[in-house]
Formats: structure tokens, C-alpha cells, sequence
């Protein structure tokens, strides 16, 4: 029942598996490596049931694109369209419904992590909160009081970049104001 190698459905054991079981036949009959030997078998069955389950998606894959390109090619998408989204709303209950019904049990687990790590995370919290202080008043409440220096005296350059120009410009207007002027008195 072996398939070609390389196929979609390919064992993922080899035919070289299969020697290596015969080739250790003789050794289990003495009672060596039987350790081996279960623990081939226990691959070769997660194999067989990771095969099967590979195959069944893929049969699954196949099934649905068969549907879709069916539905496609008889004018029908809409309507699947509709009945996918139906479905995806009672999907969306169903989960809601789930949740809802396991809510309480969740927030008791919680509770429970929280009572018994109420003593560790109480001393987590108290460090949390003594370097939160120690940044803001050590390095965060300087570093604010830095950054708003800096702002003001960014727009206190911009203004005065502003007004230097303004003084050029009237200063080049008053000399040919001048020059105006002269040539007016000639």
C-alpha cells in the first residue's frame, strides 16, 4: 500500500524503515534494543495517525475546492456566499455560547492563579512601583522639564529666525526707499 515517494499522500516512513525493523528482528529475539524497537513502533503509529490525518485534510481541501469552482461555474456563489456567512453567524454563537457557558469556571481558575501568586506578584508590584519612581523623579521628571526647555527654546529661535528676516526685508525696502527717493530729487 506504499505510494511512490514525493507524492501527496507519500508515507512518511520509507521502505528503509521497514529494513531497519527486519534487520533488528534478530536482536529482539535475543532481547536487545527492545527499547528501540517500542520506540520505532511508537513513530511508525504518531506516523500512521499524522498520515491519516494529512489525508483527511487534504481530502477535506479538495472536497471544498470541488464545491466552491462547482458553485462558481453554476451561477450559484451568492447564494453560497449567503449560506457561508449563515453559517459563520451561528459559529459565532456557538463559540459565544461556549464562552458564556465556561466564564465562570475561567474567572474562578484566574482567581485561583491570583490567590496563589498574590504573595509573589504583591513584591513584583512594590518594585514595579519603587523604579516607576525612581524614573519619574530621577531621570523622568529632569528629562520633562529638559524636553519642555528645549520646545521653548525652539520656537523662541523660530520667532527670532522669523524677525531676522522680517528687519532684511525692511531694511532692503528702506534702501530702495533711498534710492527711490534720490532719483526723484534729481
Amino acid at each position: 500500500q506504499q505510494q511512490p515517494s514525493g507524492g501527496a499522500g507519500a508515507p512518511l516512513h520509507s521502505s528503509g524503515a521497514n529494513e531497519y525493523s527486519n534487520s533488528n528482528s534478530a536482536n529482539n529475539a535475543n532481547g536487545n534494543n527492545s527499547w528501540k524497537d517500542e520506540e520505532y513502533s511508537n513513530h511508525a503509529a504518531a506516523a500512521a495517525k499524522l498520515e491519516a490525518r494529512l489525508r483527511s485534510q487534504q481530502h477535506s481541501n479538495l472536497l471544498l475546492a470541488s464545491t466552491i469552482a462547482s458553485s462558481i461555474e453554476r451561477g450559484l456563489d451568492r447564494e453560497l456566499h449567503a449560506e457561508l456567512v449563515r453559517q459563520g453567524k451561528d459559529a459565532q454563537g456557538v463559540i459565544s455560547k461556549i464562552c458564556h457557558d465556561h466564564s465562570e469556571d475561567f474567572l474562578e481558575s484566574v482567581g485561583k492563579v491570583v490567590a496563589a501568586l498574590g504573595g509573589p506578584c504583591e513584591g513584583v508590584r512594590r518594585m514595579l512601583e519603587e523604579a516607576n519612581h525612581e524614573l519619574q523623579t530621577n531621570t523622568g521628571h529632569t528629562m520633562l522639564h529638559t524636553s519642555i526647555r528645549l520646545e521653548r527654546l525652539r520656537h523662541s529661535d523660530a520667532r527670532a529666525r522669523t524677525l531676522s528676516s522680517m528687519v532684511h526685508a525692511c531694511r532692503r525696502v528702506a534702501v530702495l526707499l533711498e534710492r527711490a527717493r534720490k532719483q526723484a530729487a534729481l
